[in-house]
């Protein structure tokens, strides 16, 4: 399994919805997975877990094992230090940051299915991977679903620039600077 799946299985709350028990032995319950940061630093940024009742808020990291922590020198990146959660499919090795506190560790059960559709895709070597699978669909069903995605994008686009055109104060050019900008800085530098 890759770690690219873990974090699919991650961002998309595809994991068993159940409430886990850390290697620390306190009691979790994941509220909000965060965000799947691409960059440098930790995977998921501004998560919300729940400790013992307590709500946190802050960074998840997650690995396949996790003597990984260890093995990427995380024990001593200060930008770590802010995880509040570790998450691995093999708990194999106890987790400590710069500043000596042990982050809580919990295993993530996977689907079996899902890891070998997954294994499958990615062993595929068609320059479109699931090009045998979209073939397979019938194309009533193709086109419906083709124009609600075409629909659902339209609307994320609308509400995108109505919320700038608020933000603008309805300055149409200052707007359209602002998107043009965005554009240029695509997806790293997008929000800067």
């Amino acid at each position: 399994m890759q770690e690219a799946l873990l974090h699919y299985i991650w961002k998309n709350s595809l994991y068993n919805p159940k409430d886990y028990t850390a290697d620390t032995g306190e009691y979790i319950k994941i509220i909000e997975p965060g965000i799947h940061n691409t960059s440098g630093g930790p995977d998921f940024t501004n998560a919300k877990i729940e400790i013992d009742g307590t709500l946190w808020a802050g960074n998840i990291e997650i690995h396949k094992e996790a003597v990984e922590w260890y093995n990427h020198n995380h024990q001593s990146n200060h930008s770590y230090d802010n995880v509040i959660l570790h998450v691995v499919t093999k708990n194999n090795r106890k987790c400590y940051n710069s500043k000596g506190r042990q982050i809580p560790t919990i295993i993530l059960e996977t689907n079996e299915l899902l890891e070998n559709r997954y294994t499958e895709l990615i062993q595929n070597k068609n320059s479109i991977p699931c090009s045998n699978s979209v073939n397979k669909i019938d194309k009533v069903r193709k086109s419906l679903w083709q124009k609600t995605l075409s629909i659902e994008r339209l609307e994320q686009k609308t509400t995108y620039f109505h919320e700038l055109l608020t933000f603008t104060k309805n300055n149409w050019e200052e707007a359209l600077f602002i998107q043009l900008s965005r554009c240029f800085g695509l997806k790293i530098n997008a929000l800067p």
